[in-house]
């Protein structure tokens, strides 16, 4: 019977060792509406855990590289012109993606805590026959954000809103589309408003497909380099 039960503790440990997931593939195309002209981008991103490596790699409408990770050291590469930009910014950090919360179990708060933000209040919410929870986030030092509120269900995060001192909404984020990555739910499609004046705002909708997992992932694009005759250019600047 102890025999029996090991070898199935064994198995078990087997396969969420299998299903840890070190890197991540997806195919992403986001589509951005502003002042009622569209943008489509198609890219490949990929995600390392270790150091929080995540890599954009786009391929349309113009063959671009971006590169940050979990320090917010940042990298942009244009293929066609040659040119680079390398700078460096806590908000440039890799742990400010949708994947580092996720796949480091930083769900319940997506982040919010290590940004300085404070637990204030906590209410359920029915919405027929789901029930969701409501958390409401402050951080007094944060001179632009009153507050933030944070929606989950059944224990996933579906939305989130960003509020000035004023309470009106800076930028929403809606979750959906949850599918089993590994043994891990993710939200495919990530719908965002960013409110940039008064009846004015960007729509961007990122809709993730094709995941691939640890060994299936090339590492090509993780140790990628700028050439060594690339142009920089200033990030401020308009060229």
């Amino acid at each position: 019977m102890k025999k029996l039960f090991f070898a199935v503790l064994l198995i078990c440990v087997g396969v969420n060792a299998q299903m840890k997931i070190e890197k991540l593939k997806l195919e992403m195309v986001a589509k951005t509406l502003h002042n009622k002209k569209s943008i489509v981008i198609k890219s490949n991103v990929y995600y390392r855990v270790t150091g929080g490596l995540m890599v954009t790699k786009s391929t349309y409408p113009s063959e671009q590289i971006t590169v940050t990770n979990n320090n917010g050291e940042f990298k942009h590469y244009d293929f066609k012109s040659n040119t680079a930009t390398v700078t460096q910014g806590l908000d440039l950090s890799s742990e400010n993606s949708i994947f580092y919360n996720f796949l480091s179990g930083n769900i319940n708060d997506m982040g919010l805590t290590k940004l300085g933000f404070k637990l204030k209040s906590t209410k359920p919410s029915a919405n027929g026959e789901k029930k969701m929870i409501v958390t409401i986030w402050t951080n007094e030092n944060n001179p632009d954000v009153g507050k933030v509120e944070l929606v989950h269900e059944n224990s996933l995060p579906i939305f989130i809103c960003f509020y000035n001192k004023n309470n009106k909404p800076l930028q929403k984020s809606f979750y959906s589309n949850y599918q089993y990555i590994g043994n891990l739910k993710m939200p495919l499609t990530i719908t965002e408003f960013e409110y940039v004046g008064v009846n004015d705002s960007v729509i961007s909708k990122k809709t993730y497909s094709n995941p691939k997992l640890n060994s299936d992932v090339e590492d090509t694009y993780f140790s990628f380099k700028i050439p060594s005759n690339a142009k920089f250019i200033s990030p401020t600047s308009k060229n």
